[in-house]
């Protein structure tokens, strides 16, 4: 399985239409790879609450906390995603 460990909001597009849910699509992928196989580069904006610090192995769970707070900040609304969601 492949992940997307860099969330910025440039790069996730939001559409709801006129669905109760957003739909959210990740189009970045420089820092991919499997879960726990890449690191955090030492690096990095420091305005982003990183769920892990620099050079720390990169998991699945960073991206679901990631969006979470993304998506708080711009949105101001709770985010909730099953386990299937972030796949």
């Amino acid at each position: 399985m492949l992940e997307v460990h860099e969330v910025q909001d440039s790069y996730i597009p939001v559409s709801s239409g006129e669905q109760p849910r957003a739909n959210l699509r990740v189009v970045d992928f420089d820092w991919a790879g499997e879960s726990g196989s890449v690191c955090y580069p030492l690096q990095r904006n420091q305005e982003i609450a990183w769920p892990a610090g620099p050079g720390e192995r990169i998991v699945v769970r960073h991206d679901r906390d990631l969006v979470k707070g993304w998506w708080h900040k711009q949105f101001s609304l709770e985010f909730q995603a099953s386990d299937t969601d972030m796949v």
